[in-house]
């Protein structure tokens, strides 16, 4: 007599149903991108470029953080 399997296997994706019960899961995936193609950006860039747009070397990784994970755009201090 031969076993017969009924189970149907769902072979969407590798990752099909991984974030399902985490909603935030690409969102966060997708800042920490945003975030790391930023600081590689900005740390390309040479002390007198970063001092045209008003940053210092030493304060990239905030400003980056807080505008990527706060949405809190770089404010000039007056």
């Amino acid at each position: 007599m031969a076993h017969v399997n009924t189970t149907a296997a769902d072979h969407r994706s590798l990752c099909f149903g991984q974030f399902a019960s985490q909603p935030e899961a690409p969102s966060a995936w997708q800042r920490r991108r945003v975030y790391n193609k930023t600081i590689r950006a900005l740390e390309k860039l040479n002390d007198h470029q970063l001092s045209d747009i008003g940053i210092s070397r030493a304060e990239i990784r905030q400003r980056v953080y807080r505008n990527v994970y706060h949405n809190t755009p770089y404010q000039a201090c007056s």
